[in-house]
Parts: structure tokens; sequence; C-alpha cells
């Protein structure tokens, strides 16, 4: 089993870059191409991540979009949201079963959709 690691960083000319290690095998940090994602998908890697198997996820409920790092082949892919959140929902994502599921709620609590990504690389949401 290999182990990586993932650091995002803001250079010294303040541009933000991403690396990652994978210990025991790599002897440098190596970059991580991110010209796929959008500016807003990549003000999203620096936040906090949810984990699923073998990928990273970032995904936040005021955002149209969803982030993930297939940490195995070191590809980043950006898709859509879902859901936007909106005034009258709450957005809740969580790691379930090494998938990325998503729950929407009304505020009223009556009415609530959850959504699972079977496959990060396609992008599709099912909803159950």
């Amino acid at each position: 089993m290999e182990y990586k690691v993932l650091c995002t960083y803001l250079s010294d000319g303040g541009k933000h870059n991403c690396v990652m290690l994978t210990l025991g095998k790599d002897h440098a940090w190596k970059p991580i191409n991110r010209q796929k994602l959008s500016d807003q998908g990549w003000n999203m890697v620096r936040d906090c991540q949810l984990s699923g198997g073998q990928f990273l996820y970032w995904a936040d409920h005021l955002e149209k979009s969803v982030v993930a790092l297939d940490v195995e082949s070191e590809l980043f892919i950006e898709f859509s949201s879902p859901a936007v959140w909106s005034c009258h929902s709450s957005i809740l994502y969580v790691e379930r079963e090494r998938t990325l599921s998503c729950s929407v709620m009304t505020y009223c609590r009556s009415l609530a959709d959850i959504f699972v990504l079977p496959d990060p690389m396609t992008g599709e949401w099912r909803m159950l």
C-alpha cells in the first residue's frame, strides 16, 4: 500500500501550487497539473477536503462545482454539483461507503434529496 502526501502552498510570486509525494518512493515533491481546474475550482482546493477511497473531494455548498483528485493517477477532475445553496435549502456533502454523497434539504425539512457520485471520473450524480 502506498501513502501519498498532498501539499498546497502559495509561492513567493503569489501563485498557488499543488505538489504530491509518495512516501518511501519519491525523493522530491512532484507538481500536480491543475490546468483543467477553473479558478473557482482551484480556490476550493485550498480548503478542507473529504476522502473517499482513492479520491479526495473538495465541495462547498455555495459553489456550482465539485473538485476531485484521483490520488492514484494524480489528476484533478472538476464537475457540476448536484445542487447549489439557496435561501430555502441546506446542502451537506459527506463521504459514504468510499463515495461522495450530497444531501439537499429544504429549510422546512419537508423535502430531502440524496445524491450519490458512483464514479467521479464521469461526474454524473445519481439521485436515490
